[in-house]
This record gives C-alpha cells, sequence and structure tokens, in this order.
C-alpha cells in the first residue's frame, strides 16, 4: 500500500523485478519521469512494465495475428518486447512511435503496476556505467534524496540478468540482446 502511494505521489521506489532490482516511477506523472531521468542520469527510453497481458495489447498500434501468437509466447517469459506504440508518450516511454514493454512475471510488480493504471515506467537499480544496486537498507540510505522507498521480497533466488529483448515488427521478430 505504502509502494503504490509513493508511485502516485510522482515518488520513486525501488524494487525487485524478475530479472534485476529495478527503479519504478509513474508513467503519468511528469515529476516522476523527472526524477526517474535524473536518478538514471538519461532521458530515457525506459521499459514499461505492465499489469497484464490486457495492457500490453492495448499498448500496440498494430497486432496481426502471427504477432498475437508471438506476444502470447513471449508475455509468460521474463522478455522485454520492443513494440510499435499506440498513442503519443512522454519521451521518457517511447522512441520513434515504439515503447519497450514486458509483463514482468512477479505479482507484486504487476500489482503496482495497475496502481498506476496499469504500466510502470521501470529501468535497472543503478547510475550510469555502475553496476546495478542490491535492494536492501544501506541502497535506501544511499539514494535516499532520489528514492522514496525500497519494495523488498524476501525470496530464496533473485535473478541478476537483464531481460532478453525483442522487437516485434509486421515483418517479424528480431532478438536485440
Amino acid at each position: 500500500m505504502r509502494a503504490a502511494q509513493c508511485l502516485q505521489q510522482g515518488r520513486l521506489l525501488a524494487h525487485s523485478t524478475s530479472t534485476v532490482a529495478g527503479i519504478a516511477a509513474n508513467p503519468t506523472h511528469p515529476q516522476a519521469i523527472q526524477r526517474l531521468r535524473r536518478f538514471k542520469q538519461r532521458q530515457g527510453p525506459f521499459v514499461l512494465l505492465a499489469a497484464s497481458k490486457k495492457v500490453v495489447f492495448q499498448q500496440c498500434r498494430y497486432i496481426t495475428r502471427p504477432l498475437r501468437t508471438m506476444l502470447r509466447h513471449y508475455l509468460n517469459t521474463s522478455v522485454t518486447l520492443i513494440l510499435p506504440a499506440k498513442g503519443k508518450r512522454s519521451s521518457a516511454c517511447q522512441k520513434k512511435g515504439h515503447i519497450a514493454i514486458r509483463l514482468d512475471n512477479k505479482l507484486e510488480t504487476r500489482r503496482l503496476a495497475k496502481q498506476c493504471g496499469g504500466l510502470l515506467l521501470s529501468s535497472s537499480l543503478n547510475r550510469r556505467g555502475q553496476a546495478t544496486l542490491a535492494l536492501q537498507r544501506s541502497t535506501r540510505m544511499r539514494l535516499s534524496r532520489h528514492i522514496a522507498s525500497i519494495l523488498t521480497q524476501y525470496e530464496a533466488h533473485t535473478p541478476q540478468q537483464a531481460s532478453k529483448i525483442y522487437t516485434l515488427s509486421k515483418r517479424g521478430i528480431q532478438r536485440l540482446r
């Protein structure tokens, strides 16, 4: 509840994802976007984490039948998809009419996205040129001027590997990372 309030107020939240520790912002809150840009020391675009498959499909400008099949397959894994975006968004959310979007495997991340209208703006918990930080109290203390809260999850294993990235277009699918 506190984490969702933090995001709704335009503050940043450090959280666990199915890949690496992340930093999240509300993509509809201009101050949150500015805070994320300052923290990451870059303008974006950043990944959108979706609350559900339905939200992912709603973000796409077009979906052909083969693309729909591919989307269904890749949405069940820790894969970031680059898709043609429907509608205009901040440059922190899209580049040249495309968004990077992922349906995170962690239920808590999906709940947070739902609290922000279905999407979270997210990136790895690191600053330019530095390693991804761990979700622990010392991180919160060290970055307190940027991060309002840390949402930790107590799990035996948290992967520390970035998601695979695929771009989907009318021509098909291409792996980028």
